[in-house]
């Protein structure tokens, strides 16, 4: 028999790309609580490339995977650009990231280099991630893309 190879990480060149939301999921990684989210790029040669921005939360509900209940802290990652994304809910006791449907976001992407434990990656196993969400897009914002990926 013969083994499947599952999961797509692309790599994309290091920089900014503008990106939609398609979801997110909870789980583990190197015994770390986590939050996966997904976008897809919208514009130029690498639009509809997935990529993924990974959160440590703080603990994990059930059900685990997608759209799985999280507990985060105030202070994390994925609290501050939540709040620089959506200024307007300031004061927060709860994380809705469908809020992000709808919205175009400008991202950061870096190229991971390294695994988990600090071993270096052949240039064959790198992939890209976001780093960080940077802002919003204003609209209008003209792209083919939308169409393709909606």
């Amino acid at each position: 028999m013969i083994g499947k190879v599952i999961g797509y990480h692309p790599e994309v060149p290091e920089g900014s790309y503008t990106v939609r939301y398609c979801g997110y999921e909870t789980g583990q990684s190197w015994n770390s609580k986590k939050v996966k989210v997904s976008f897809a790029v919208v514009e130029g040669e690498y639009s509809g490339v997935p990529l993924t921005r990974y959160y440590n939360v703080a603990n994990l509900g059930k059900p685990i995977g997608p759209d799985g209940s999280f507990e985060v802290g105030d202070r994390s990652h994925l609290v501050k650009e939540y709040r620089l994304l959506l200024p307007q809910v300031q004061s927060i006791s709860e994380i809705d990231l469908d809020l992000y449907k709808d919205t175009l976001i400008r991202v950061r992407v870096k190229t991971t280099n390294k695994t988990g434990i600090g071993e270096e990656l052949s240039e064959s196993n790198q992939y890209s991630i976001i780093r960080k969400l940077l802002e919003i897009v204003p609209e209008p914002y003209e792209t083919e893309s939308l169409t393709k990926l909606g």
